[in-house]
């Protein structure tokens, strides 16, 4: 997990969705964030590779929110699309959704949007492969 930092995520709160009847998105993780100064790329723009650096850490983090996962998971595949360019210390909110589940695959989406959902920055599918050795 990456940690506070003020100049690189000042702000980095992760909250587990409950498993509600109601969760009809599958919705596992919801992340309240803001990227700091050194996350920039240039002009004064967040760079790219830690959105996507970002979209890995919480989609790991989702994979053992699963209440049946307590093997080590790893990331088989990730793909980002930016949609528009995050400035440096904007809130953010990024949702991760599990998609499916077949055998030791766990598919994921994310999405990275200002925290009243009006823009989307970014958004991801991710898919995590639990440890083999460890079933």
């Amino acid at each position: 997990v990456l940690f506070p930092n003020p100049n690189f995520l000042p702000r980095y709160d992760l909250y587990k969705r409950l498993p509600l009847l109601q969760n009809t998105t599958r919705e596992v993780l919801v992340a309240d964030m803001q990227f700091g100064e050194l996350m920039e790329g240039h002009g004064g723009l967040v760079h790219g590779g830690m959105i996507g650096l970002v979209f890995d850490d919480l989609v790991g983090m989702a994979t053992h929110c699963l209440e049946d996962v307590d093997s080590p998971a790893f990331t088989a595949n990730l793909n980002v699309d930016f949609r528009r360019p995050v400035p440096v210390k904007t809130d953010v909110i990024a949702r991760i959704s599990m998609v499916k589940r077949d055998g030791r695959k766990i598919f994921f989406e994310g999405r990275l949007t200002s925290p009243d959902g009006s823009l989307l920055f970014a958004e991801a599918s991710a898919l995590m492969r639990i440890a083999k050795s460890m079933l």
